[in-house]
């Protein structure tokens, strides 16, 4: 198996959550982190992403669309117009 080259990159949440905890974690990333501005340029990404995650998880679960991925083209289709308001509302409550 090839080798695989990564950085790791150390987050502490400033505030601590409504219950009292902080958050931590680790970052995973094919970029160079070695000065501080590529170290705040990841976690950067990281939280940009974050919205993209939430969208993916609500889209399939709250429209099934693991269900229903079999079905034809155009019932995919009836379902994404009859389901996207109903996401979108979703979504919205999130952020």
């Amino acid at each position: 198996m090839p080798s695989v080259e990564f950085s790791v990159v150390s987050v502490t949440e400033s505030t601590a959550l409504s219950d009292g905890t902080e958050e931590d974690g680790l970052l995973l990333s094919p970029l160079s982190v070695e000065k501080i501005a590529e170290v705040l340029r990841t976690i950067d990404l990281y939280v940009a992403r974050w919205p993209i995650e939430v969208f993916v998880r609500v889209f399939e679960t709250g429209c099934h669309v693991k269900e229903i991925q079999s079905q034809t083209r155009v019932w995919l289709i009836r379902v994404d117009v009859l389901s996207r308001d109903r996401l979108a509302d979703h979504v919205r409550g999130h952020f």
